[in-house]
């Protein structure tokens, strides 16, 4: 069954409960009676539409029970001077636009007539562009940090499973008093290989002496402090 066909107590019941097509029954079936009651007004149609905001303000505490036509037509004389109430039944039919009209500007303020509050674009312009700066400040904090996070997770060595430690093979350490007696200088009476230098306990490398390897002076020396032959050996007699 349409709404249409309900009764007033129906529709008002129905109101009360929150259905907005059900006041705008209402509003197409008792308009036109409005409208011929405030005739004399200057704005006939904001004159109904104002009868039908306190109606709509008032609905709530109405009894369903009660007669709507005389409640309506009570709002209405209270916008004219001079009201001319008329029968419902015998008003005459109200333009099809101007009922439109009508509804056009109720609708927006169900269900307790109150005027919708109207935000300035530029509000929601403003709130857009603070939302968009919040991400990128998120952003611009949130990337280098990741990054460096990963950076310092890859630096950190990997934890080695010990096996892989017992596996591998194992080399002695070399003492440095069993090397310098392995490597005996000039040839050591152990019959190890002779080294050109000696090893001392700091480790530092000493130059070759004018030896001979075999342990003999060099033969020059004596002939260039005496300066005679090296083959008579007599320097003083040349």
């Amino acid at each position: 069954m349409q709404l249409a066909t309900h009764s007033d107590a129906d529709l008002v019941r129905l109101a009360q409960q929150g259905a907005e097509s059900a006041f705008a029954v209402l509003v197409y079936r008792y308009a036109p009676a409005v409208r011929a009651c405030v005739a004399t007004h200057p704005e006939p149609v904001d004159a109904v539409v104002n009868t039908f905001l306190r109606a709509m303000r008032q609905q709530s505490d109405r009894d369903p029970d009660d007669p709507v036509a005389p409640w309506l037509m009570d709002l209405a004389t209270r916008q004219v001077d001079d009201p001319a109430p008329v029968a419902v039944d015998d008003a005459p039919p109200m333009d099809p636009s101007e009922l439109d009209e009508v509804w056009a500007a109720l609708a927006p303020r169900w269900p307790n007539g109150r005027r919708p509050r109207y935000v300035p674009r530029w509000v929601w312009r403003t709130l857009a562009a603070l939302a968009i700066l919040t991400v990128l400040l998120a952003l611009a904090v949130l990337v280098p940090y990741v990054a460096i996070t990963t950076a310092a997770e890859e630096r950190e060595p990997t934890e080695r499973v010990i096996d892989e430690v017992v596996a591998e093979p194992y080399a002695e350490p070399v003492d440095r008093e069993s090397a310098s007696e392995l490597y005996t200088p000039h040839g050591g009476s152990d019959g190890g290989p002779s080294l050109d230098f000696d090893i001392d306990d700091r480790g530092d490398r000493q130059e070759p002496s004018d030896a001979d390897p075999n342990g003999d002076a060099d033969p020059t020396a004596d002939t260039d402090a005496t300066g005679g032959d090296p083959g008579t050996g007599d320097g003083d007699d040349a």
